[in-house]
């Protein structure tokens, strides 16, 4: 994991399914606009994710409607083209199936094991929103749902602190999650202070973290994790909070 390139995350997204193989209609993407889904509604997806399964593109994010800040549902689109795009549902609410807070930086991955589409997801406060007991800011943690279905109702089933080989605790923040060609899972997760990303191994079944595999100095956040070329590539935005950072190499 040599390569951490600052870049947007939006870009990331799409440079991981140029590496993976697939085909798709030819369509107009519109930079620097505001998209709109079938209902001619802004898509309101914050810290969104895209996920592929079968022929369908799915966009996950938090549901951050216009002058309502509780960030209470987590939303779903599709799309066969990337350009035009479905309202799907709230995949989630807060105060429903386990969500005691609607995390952000969530992730779905499909495990062919399980049959399950399992949500990944940091599990932490967002910024400025009130404390809830029992969820302090200062201990990050990743959080893990699942559905049978892309679009069905993700219970979440629980939320873990990895620790270090050496047994040390670690605050996590912004998260991706990556699934390789062979079937495994990993998360890359900004760490203590946005001074470090740890990548860690999943489980077989996704629901778990299983190992940390490494630790990468330096101060980043918000993770993508890509494979291309034999290599795999660790891209990642500076730290700036909700500011916008410079873009490096």
């Amino acid at each position: 994991m040599k390569h951490i390139l600052p870049t947007t995350l939006l870009h990331i997204a799409f440079a991981t399914f140029a590496a993976l193989p697939f085909t798709v209609k030819s369509a107009e993407i519109k930079n620097d606009s505001v998209w709109k889904d079938d209902r001619g509604e802004e898509i309101m997806c914050q810290g969104g994710n895209l996920a592929k399964f079968g022929d369908t593109f799915y966009f996950y994010g938090w549901g951050d409607y216009p002058g309502d800040n509780r960030k209470d549902t987590i939303t779903c689109y599709s799309s066969k083209d990337l350009a035009t795009w479905k309202f799907e549902r709230h995949v989630a609410t807060y105060g429903k199936n386990g969500f005691n807070i609607i995390p952000d930086r969530l992730h779905v991955l499909f495990n062919e094991a399980t049959r399950k589409y399992v949500m990944i997801t940091k599990h932490r406060l967002p910024y400025r929103d009130p404390d809830i007991p029992d969820n302090p800011r200062t201990a990050g943690e990743i959080g893990f749902a699942d559905c049978d279905t892309p679009t069905g109702d993700f219970v979440m089933r629980g939320h873990e602190r990895p620790k270090s080989a050496s047994a040390e605790w670690y605050a996590y923040g912004d998260l991706c999650a990556f699934k390789d060609t062979d079937g495994k899972a990993y998360v890359v997760s900004a760490g203590t202070g946005q001074k470090c990303f740890f990548v860690l191994q999943l489980t077989p079944d996704y629901m778990h973290y299983e190992k940390m595999l490494c630790k990468i100095p330096g101060n980043h956040e918000a993770p993508y994790m890509v494979r291309m070329n034999g290599k795999y590539w660790i891209f990642a935005s500076g730290v700036a909070g909700w500011s916008s950072s410079k873009t490096s190499r």
